[in-house]
């Protein structure tokens, strides 16, 4: 038996998609742009209070936190750009 449904909204119109991806897919475009923003703020204080640790424990440079944090920035960056009611972006 397989699992794969068509459900009319897959890429992979030839094979559908495993049960249940489109689901979730549709659940991640309810999210808002602010529930995204309130996200990546969280996720960055995290890595900001996680990284010294492991850069003390000699399992992350400084360099590649540095890059981290600074690739974070940049998605809440962009992110903060975009107008505040828009839902997700696909």
């Amino acid at each position: 038996m397989s699992n794969r449904v068509d459900c009319g909204d897959c890429p992979n119109v030839t094979s559908g998609c495993a049960a249940g991806q489109c689901m979730r897919a549709a659940e991640e475009r309810k999210i808002s742009v602010d529930q995204q923003v309130e996200c990546v703020k969280r996720e960055l204080r995290m890595r900001e209070h996680v990284y010294p640790r492991r850069i003390a424990d000699g399992k992350m440079t400084q360099a590649l936190a540095d890059r981290e944090l600074a690739a974070m920035r940049a998605v809440l960056a962009t992110l903060e750009r975009l107008p505040k009611t828009q839902p997700g972006l696909f």
